[in-house]
């Protein structure tokens, strides 16, 4: 379509195309596509699927935008080009909102450009823009290896969906009908790591986040992202990012330079 797109699972799960890439989508995922840009999904399963769309014409954001702001607006709607994914367990609880109270006002009829309609997606398009640690595009060869019809895809929505608990190689196994011996040889083939190594790095992103945009005691975060032990979790920080969390934090705060694991 011709016109500017932000779009939230709210139920089911499996592959979004955007242009050439291919995402796993899950509750809660997001994404921004530009015009004409091609998208679609393939659905997983007997679940239903369900998704709010947003439709909003960036021109006309723009004409109606004060001759101050036109620069950040037309930067941010740069930022989107190609297509944005933003993966479930990082699109925070407010951005959601802010994506339910604008499809609520769509519904009841209400101007798209009105005051309260247009706060809400100037907030949300400057949220899209500048979240850079979740707008990691994957090369077309990646994604099409990883994520095209991928016999563990499965695993991969169950760790989104239960980082917080405790996970095993067996309920991996068993999302995917397969055996732990046959699961494990397709896991490494498919991810190149190990499935608790991608659990690991899993929550390690989070943790990442947590850190970088809330002020949550370090053994909080631990706790909320599987961590029965504070100590295994400082162990596995230092071994990813070289340092403690805190230390990890306190130079993010002085720098503002940070990135997260690939996956």
């Amino acid at each position: 379509h011709n016109c500017y797109e932000f779009g939230l699972c709210l139920t089911g799960s499996g592959q979004i195309h955007i242009g050439e890439r291919i995402y796993p989508f899950a509750r809660s995922t997001m994404v921004a596509v530009p015009p004409n840009v091609r998208h679609l999904q393939d659905n997983n399963g007997n679940e239903p699927v369900r998704w709010r769309y947003l439709l909003f014409d960036g021109q006309a954001l723009l004409n109606e935008t004060p001759d101050r702001l036109k620069p950040d607006i037309r930067s941010n709607l740069d930022r989107l080009a190609g297509g944005v994914y933003y993966p479930a367990e990082l699109c925070d609880e407010m951005t959601v909102r802010h994506v339910e109270r604008l499809f609520r006002i769509c519904r009841r009829g209400r101007q798209m450009n009105g005051p309260e309609a247009d706060a809400l997606l100037r907030l949300l398009l400057a949220w899209a823009a500048h979240t850079e640690e979740v707008k990691l595009p994957l090369t077309a060869e990646t994604n099409l290896e990883v994520f095209g019809a991928s016999a563990v895809q499965p695993a991969l929505e169950y760790i989104t969906t239960n980082y917080h608990n405790e996970i095993r190689v067996a309920q991996l196994a068993a999302a995917c009908a397969m055996s732990e011996s046959y699961f494990r040889r397709i896991f490494d083939e498919n991810m190149q790591m190990s499935p608790m190594e991608y659990v690991n790095r899993f929550r390690m992103n989070r943790a990442i986040y947590m850190l970088k945009n809330t002020n949550a005691q370090v053994s909080a975060i631990a706790e909320q992202i599987g961590y029965a032990s504070i100590t295994t979790f400082n162990r596995n920080f230092r071994k990813y990012m070289g340092m403690t969390a805190q230390d990890w934090r306190k130079r993010v705060n002085e720098t503002g330079n940070w990135n997260i694991l690939n996956m």
